[in-house]
């Protein structure tokens, strides 16, 4: 029950990131002009109090892209993210459990955090974008308490 669970969640969360990070378009009469990145810095600057992010899974560009596509209603874009309102890991009342270490086995036997280290990766990531999608400052708080409260347990 509970893979089935992890399943589905993983589906949806599988279905926003293809769409923020593809950008494609369901209408093929349709060119999408996708933002061309500068020549990438080597090192990234940092903020005014000395952090610097990693830019992982999204570029600042591609970032900016997906916001003014939601902010105009604009399809897909719009869809993916009422479906990432939606999703539990981006609710502002998810409830986290870190682990003091984390065993992920082959075929996660034994494990220990393991499920867990990864559905509270989603929520943090939901609610990062929440954050950037509608500058509520309470989906920037719950995810870095997610995180430092990992980081501290």
């Amino acid at each position: 029950m509970k893979r089935k669970k992890l399943q589905a969640n993983l589906k949806l969360w599988v279905f926003v990131l293809a769409c923020m990070l593809t950008f494609i378009n369901c209408k093929k009469t349709k060119k999408v002009e996708v933002p061309k990145e500068e020549t990438p810095t080597p090192t990234p600057t940092p903020t005014p109090n000395g952090f610097v992010h990693p830019g992982i899974l999204n570029t600042q560009a591609q970032i900016n892209f997906f916001v003014e596509k939601v902010n105009t209603n604009q399809q897909p874009w719009k869809a993916a993210f009422d479906e990432l309102k939606e999703s539990p890991y981006a609710s502002l009342s998810y409830k986290h459990k870190p682990f003091i270490s984390v065993d992920c086995g082959s075929y996660n036997k034994p494990n220990v955090g393991c499920d867990q280290q990864v559905l509270d990766g989603m929520a943090v990531y939901c609610q990062s974008l929440m954050y950037v999608i509608t500058k509520d400052e309470k989906y920037a708080i719950n995810a870095t308490k997610i995180l430092n409260d990992w980081s501290t347990t």
